[in-house]
């Protein structure tokens, strides 16, 4: 875990559970798979746009399915099993 994303938080391998729920999930349009060299980019996108009062905040998530329209990404914690996956989306400036 030396390894740190652009927000400063430290970046880990994915888990073999998670990647078995990624093998698993069935991605539907308008939804895509985002591919493992670039999830770093949504989940530290992700940090700097959430805050102490979200689910996700200083958690470890990897991103399972992204969509353009609107801008929005299912996440997946595996430190919290009743959290299921969450759906951000993103905000537009």
């Amino acid at each position: 875990m030396g390894v740190r994303g652009a927000n400063g938080l430290p970046t880990r391998k994915l888990s073999q559970d998670t990647l078995m729920a990624i093998l698993k999930l069935h991605i539907r349009d308008p939804w895509t798979m985002p591919y493992l060299r670039t999830v770093d980019t949504p989940i530290d996108a992700l940090h700097m746009q959430i805050g102490p009062e979200h689910v996700l905040y200083r958690r470890e998530v990897v991103p399972l399915a992204l969509r353009r329209d609107p801008d929005a990404i299912i996440y997946e914690t595996d430190d919290d099993p009743c959290l299921g996956f969450p759906v951000v989306e993103s905000s537009r400036n």
